[in-house]
């Protein structure tokens, strides 16, 4: 198969994984926007295919991804910008874990070293990429079938007229964890190329703990919200 077509397909279904993980995190609606997001995914898949290979600029592929991402998700899904970091964020980083877990197994079999994150064709390329994309979608599947994941992000569009409180909890640690997810991007770049692959493991695994927790509470807080107004209809 022709190494073009094949480097942007395989870019196609990685942003495809990366955007049902990210909404299924968050129990969002896919169907209602998946022609948009298919749209998305091709765009990307150009993009990247331009700066790792037209261009020759690697390393500006994940940033210039993330920022297109948080575009896409603040004007065309209708996410309030804070939100749309945040989420991103976490699904971002819990992929990278995902790649980096798949990328040391493969290493410690013989399959890869450490200069397969940079190429763009062969068999190790193919079967990292494929590994992630297949248990990021298998993970998106559970997530959807068994109705688990986080629900306290509003499903969009949001009110851009409605003025938002951001001395609420939610959007606290929404913030903070935006913040540090949007921190994490650029000193992955940079471990990156210091081929410190290690680090970006556990850099990603911290920053989705950190997400998954701060999800977590805001989950406990909105509970506690609807069994407090609850009550006082009560009385």
């Amino acid at each position: 198969m022709d190494p073009t077509l094949s480097y942007i397909g395989l870019s196609v279904l990685d942003a495809l994984a990366v955007n049902l993980l990210i909404l299924k995190l968050y129990r969002l609606p896919v169907r209602k926007y998946i022609f948009q997001i298919l749209i998305f995914c091709g765009i990307i898949a150009i993009v990247s295919f331009t700066m790792r290979i037209a261009v020759g600029q690697p390393e500006w592929d994940l940033p210039i991804q993330f920022v297109l991402f948080l575009l896409f998700y603040r004007y065309t899904l209708k996410y309030r910008m804070h939100l749309s970091a945040f989420i991103l964020g976490s699904g971002w980083s819990a992929y990278i874990s995902l790649q980096m877990i798949i990328y040391h197994l493969t290493s410690w079999a013989g399959l890869s070293n450490n200069t397969v994150i940079f190429d763009t064709a062969g068999l190790s390329v193919y079967i990292i990429q494929i590994s992630s994309i297949t248990v990021a979608l298998l993970i998106s599947l559970f997530l959807w079938v068994t109705g688990r994941g986080f629900s306290f992000i509003l499903v969009p569009p949001h009110d851009f007229f409605f003025k938002e409180n951001y001395a609420e909890y939610g959007n606290r640690v929404a913030i903070i964890s935006a913040a540090i997810s949007t921190v994490t991007i650029f000193v992955t770049l940079a471990l990156l190329f210091a081929q410190l692959y290690i680090g970006i493991m556990v850099l990603s695994l911290v920053t989705f703990v950190t997400a998954y927790y701060f999800s977590d509470r805001s989950e406990a807080e909105n509970a506690r919200k609807a069994i407090a107004q609850y009550r006082n209809k009560s009385y």
